[in-house]
């Protein structure tokens, strides 16, 4: 499986990498050593990829070592969708291939 996030040691914790099946990056950062790291609180961050195999490589990527909290599955806005909380606590949304609605 692809690493997706890499945690570099020094005065903050802080690093970038590919996400899977993007070709974009993401950058994570955090505080120095002394402020405890409890999870990203309050937020959701929500990744739509135009098919249903890029949204299936992410999801599996991200859910390795955390927890789903809601299975990939048909929506009604997309051809899947499903939550989940990553091994560093940060909370996703991924979305796959978007239906398209009547004008």
């Amino acid at each position: 499986m692809k690493k997706i996030m890499q945690q570099q040691s020094g005065p903050a914790t802080a690093g970038a990498d590919k996400l899977p099946s993007s070709g974009q990056y993401g950058r994570y950062t955090g505080g120095p050593p002394s402020m405890p790291f409890d999870g990203i609180k309050g937020a959701m961050l929500a990744l739509q990829y135009d098919t249903v195999a890029q949204a299936e490589a992410a999801f599996a990527a991200l859910a390795e070592g955390g927890q789903v909290t809601m299975p990939l599955a048909p929506a009604f806005w997309a051809k899947t969708f499903g939550m989940l909380t990553d091994r560093f606590g940060a909370r996703w949304a991924v979305n796959g291939e978007a239906v398209s609605f009547p004008a």
